[in-house]
């Protein structure tokens, strides 16, 4: 009889623990459902407020200030929602310095498979003792489907960051924007005469009066730092656009990009007009997104809000200089034709870079 009473005892308190532990895991799961319900419903009321929707079929991504400091999300009332976090790129724009590299960067943080760090990092030049934890530090929070990029104008200059980034790694994408080397040229020579006026050398003077100096060389030779990044990757890991391309026809170098870096179409080929001004492509300052996409671009800088222009856009620098002596400006032309052949056969692409000749040389002569 006690072997009964003592059988049906224990069997009575097994199934009360059976009970409490069922209660315990309901209460669990409970918590668990309610927590990523929270953060699903922040991810898509930020989403609701801003909503590009660009392409067909592309999910709503909430809009996320493009840094990499976690206290800018508290500043846009958002929690930090499931499964975003910083992440090291797997994109780098890596040169060159004054040839829309920013301009670039700012508008490929329109779409939304693309996040940017807002500065450039300088990690494998400057930085790199500080190691791949503090990198990752310096990047916007993401998705695991979006691509992350930074932006650092002079690695593609630096054989040692190269190599850095290879061992970093070895199938990284990476962009290089070139200018027309006439525009190079006379930039440059205005950036650095400028402050000397009145007495501001002339261009000639400002070249040595040779029309192949080692000076002109230097600027006007994008084949050797392309051939670096050869040396060290694949051709197909570069990408090498124009600045003027990116700056006139803002539309076709977004979709070229996201041929390069394998994503869907981000921005609709109706978000832009043709400006028979400037002869280029401008967001549509009347199109239904334009408020969205210029708060995330640079205004005065990046953009001009009245035109919905991107600033200086195709824009060739006139050098009073130049004008003094057309015939040792032609001659430098000449020099820098005969460079970009080799350039062109280089990255296999050709620039139309023959206008802004044609275009400068009516400038300086008028």
């Amino acid at each position: 009889m006690a072997t009964v009473k003592v059988t049906t005892f224990i069997s009575q308190f097994s199934s009360l623990k059976m009970i409490v532990f069922a209660l315990m895991a309901s209460f669990i799961l409970a918590v668990l459902v309610h927590l990523s319900m929270r953060d699903f419903h922040a991810v898509s009321t930020a989403a609701q407020k801003w909503s590009p929707g660009y392409g067909k079929g592309l999910p709503k991504v909430p809009f996320l200030q493009k840094s990499g400091k976690l206290g800018k999300g508290v500043e846009l009332g958002l929690k930090r929602p499931s499964g975003r976090r910083q992440r090291l790129p797997t994109c780098l724009i890596i040169g060159f310095a004054n040839h829309g590299a920013r301009v670039l960067r700012e508008i490929l943080s329109i779409h939304p498979g693309i996040v940017a760090a807002d500065r450039e990092v300088k990690y494998f030049t400057e930085n790199y003792q500080r190691g791949q934890t503090w990198y990752r530090q310096q990047m916007p929070l993401s998705l695991l489907s979006q691509t992350t990029v930074e932006e650092t104008q002079n690695y593609i200059l630096s054989s040692q960051a190269l190599t850095r980034i290879f061992r970093f790694n070895a199938n990284l994408k990476m962009i290089a924007v070139v200018q027309d080397p006439v525009n190079r040229l006379l930039s440059t020579y205005i950036r650095q005469t400028s402050s000397q006026a009145p007495n501001q050398p002339t261009f000639k003077e400002w070249c040595g009066y040779i029309h192949n100096t080692p000076k002109i060389l230097q600027l006007i030779n994008y084949e050797a730092p392309i051939r670096d990044v050869y040396s060290h990757f694949p051709t197909k890991n570069l990408l090498v656009l124009s600045k003027e391309d990116v700056e006139f026809r803002p539309m076709q170098t977004l979709h070229a990009v996201e041929k390069f870096l394998g994503l869907r179409i981000g921005l609709s080929d109706s978000e832009f007009v043709h400006n028979p001004v400037t002869g280029g492509n401008c967001f549509d300052t009347h199109g239904p997104r334009y408020p969205q996409i210029k708060a995330m671009l640079t205004p005065g800088t990046v953009l001009d809000l009245d035109s919905g222009c991107l600033v200086n856009a195709g824009n060739m620098p006139s050098v009073p200089g130049v004008r003094a002596d057309p015939d040792f400006f032609q001659k430098v032309v000449g020099v820098i034709q005969k460079s970009n052949v080799r350039f062109f056969h280089l990255v296999g692409k050709t620039f139309d870079w023959t206008t802004n000749y044609k275009l400068a040389l009516q400038r300086q002569s008028s």
